[in-house]
């Protein structure tokens, strides 16, 4: 798994823990999440027990890798904050993700946009018998995976993931990036998700569980 990503957001969450108020840059033409839709998630809330964190929460078999909160507006996190636009004239998914600019825009069953202004994300979802299939670019790389509620399975960008369904909201397995020694992972994908489309949920996912 890249080193970089996995230290970089060690260290963030090392301060999470400490209670580190560190705040989080917004794009600077883009309106921020408290102004479209007023209270913002306090992101500094994960106590390392996620049963009941409404967010998704990455872990390896020693540390937390990510923890990030959903809700209708967006995802928030250490390094996290992709706002969700859903005005008529606007559906997009817009901030940044471990130090990447993001500019995506939704359609009816596509996501695509840039990260960092030129790594293409182009993503396209369907659902057969509740299984989303997601094809297409994250970051420029080959994506290509599908979630149910036995499995996660394919490749998210960097990384490959073959995880099963392991209690609720939880999956459990290997997931191998770049070609490395693969690494044991427990992921959460929390309720608040069912509320996004399934192109946003496909964009989402590949974004946070890629690799930067």
């Amino acid at each position: 798994m890249n080193k970089a990503w996995l230290s970089t957001l060690s260290t963030a969450l090392v301060a999470l823990s400490l209670g580190s108020g560190c705040e989080l840059e917004q794009p600077a033409d883009f309106p921020s999440q408290a102004e479209l839709y007023g209270d913002v998630p306090d992101y500094r809330t994960f106590d390392g027990r996620d049963e009941d964190y409404p967010g998704v929460v990455l872990r390896s078999t020693r540390r937390t890798i990510l923890a990030a909160r959903v809700d209708d507006a967006g995802i928030l996190g250490i390094g996290i904050n992709i706002g969700r636009y859903q005005d008529a004239g606007d559906r997009s998914l817009r901030g940044h993700v471990f130090g990447q600019r993001v500019d995506l825009q939704v359609a009816e069953g596509r996501v695509s946009g840039f990260v960092s202004g030129t790594l293409a994300v182009d993503v396209s979802s369907t659902r057969e018998q509740g299984t989303l299939h997601v094809r297409g670019l994250v970051r420029g790389r080959a994506a290509e995976y599908r979630l149910d509620e036995q499995r996660l399975s394919g490749t998210l960008g960097r990384c490959r993931y073959d995880l099963a369904r392991s209690g609720d909201q939880h999956y459990q397995g290997e997931v191998h990036c770049d070609g490395q020694s693969h690494h044991v992972v427990r992921l959460k994908l929390p309720p608040e998700l069912d509320r996004w489309t399934d192109p946003e949920v496909g964009a989402a996912l590949g974004l946070l569980l890629g690799g930067a």
